[in-house]
């Protein structure tokens, strides 16, 4: 038989390993023929492919045992073949948790990882797991779920990614800085008042997304950079976010700023709220309770009782009492109660006694009070 006309001698190896989803080097260089450099060389692979050449690599897509078939051909049709085996090896997922983020409490966080495993067929089967770092429990299932943080605060996650054949991923860490809620604060309280007279101040309290803010201490004050704050008191917000104080205004007459102020907490910031109010002076009625009739010559007793709009008596004021050509003055004691006494120095006759509170500024109006006076002889 002439030489070129022996088929290919293989020396090859049998057996070959690797990772899946990686190139693996065939290898038959050690294949003898007169017509080494014309040969062909075909590889059948039980994974449904073909390779072709010496030296070729071929990634195969799971972890198994394959089979494979080596056919050498020279030009002249002899043939030789062998088989092989090729083992691979499973590689874990590597997986990615995703960038930092900043979310308030409460409200759903979306975590977004993914994972890439070197096997196609294993990259559809992979599972996911997150761990959120708050205590709660894991997460399942695929690589994007939600979660939503009750407290303010720095919390880690971590994602797993495993896949068919057990093996997973090393965790991958994201940081997610969990914030307080912006509050909003509105006074909507009244804007005007009156001196020493109570009115309702309040205000309404609800967070960035418009939820109302139950149990949230809102103090008023009442005042300005003159004359300083008046404390009207501290209370709690309602289930509707509403908090409202009934106080004694205690400002003189004169323009402020009504200022309803949270403090803030564990959960919100903290927030202040204000509208301009006015201050009026509070109104006081006079009553004449003196003598109304007397003698020449004769001392009387001029007196008045002063009392604010509620019925409030007023002490130490003055009160002017004038009769006829005659005045005098008085000051009200605890009662409201001012009194003095005249000796009669005018002719016989009809005149008006008036008794008249001029008021107090800043704080009351005045008032007068009048009745007749009969000076006769008996």
């Amino acid at each position: 038989m002439p030489a070129n006309n022996r088929p290919p001698v293989i020396v090859a190896p049998s057996s070959y390993s690797g990772d899946e989803g990686r190139p693996i080097q065939l290898d038959a260089s050690g294949v003898t023929s007169p017509c080494k450099s014309m040969l062909a060389y075909e590889w059948r692979l039980s994974d449904g492919t073909t390779e072709y050449g010496e030296k070729p690599q071929h990634s195969f897509p799971d972890s198994l045992v394959y089979s494979g078939l080596l056919v050498v051909s020279d030009p002249m049709g002899n043939t030789a073949s062998q088989g092989f085996s090729v083992t691979t090896a499973n590689l874990a997922p590597t997986v990615t948790a995703g960038p930092d983020t900043t979310a308030d409490w409460g409200r759903d966080v979306a975590f977004n990882g993914s994972a890439v495993d070197a096997s196609k067929v294993d990259q559809k089967t992979l599972s996911y797991t997150w761990t959120f770092g708050d205590g709660s429990p894991s997460a399942s299932g695929g690589p994007s779920v939600t979660h939503a943080y009750a407290t303010p605060g720095t919390y880690t996650a971590t994602i797993v990614a495993c896949d068919k054949d057990g093996a997973c991923s090393a965790p991958d860490e994201r940081v997610v800085h969990v914030t307080k809620r912006d509050v909003g604060l509105a006074y909507n309280g009244v804007t005007q008042g009156t001196y020493d007279t109570p009115a309702t101040f309040s205000g309404s309290l609800v967070d960035e997304f418009g939820q109302a803010i139950n149990a949230g201490q809102v103090s008023f004050t009442l005042g300005d950079f003159t004359l300083g704050d008046q404390d009207l008191g501290t209370v709690g917000s309602n289930s509707a976010g509403k908090a409202s104080v009934r106080a004694i205004v205690g400002q003189t007459a004169g323009s402020y700023t009504a200022t309803a102020t949270y403090g803030g907490s564990a959960l919100y910031e903290a927030a202040t709220g204000s509208a301009a109010f006015r201050v009026g002076l509070k109104a006081t009625m006079v009553t004449y309770t003196g003598a109304l009739t007397g003698g020449p010559n004769k001392t009387i007793t001029l007196s008045a009782i002063v009392k604010d709009a509620s019925g409030t008596p007023l002490p130490g004021v003055e009160v002017a009492f004038v009769l006829g050509k005659q005045s005098a003055t008085a000051t009200t004691n605890a009662n409201g109660i001012a009194a003095t006494s005249i000796k009669l120095a005018q002719k016989n006759g009809t005149y008006t006694v008036t008794a008249t509170y001029a008021g107090t500024p800043g704080k009351y109006n005045g008032d007068a009070a009048s009745a007749t006076f009969k000076l006769q002889a008996k």
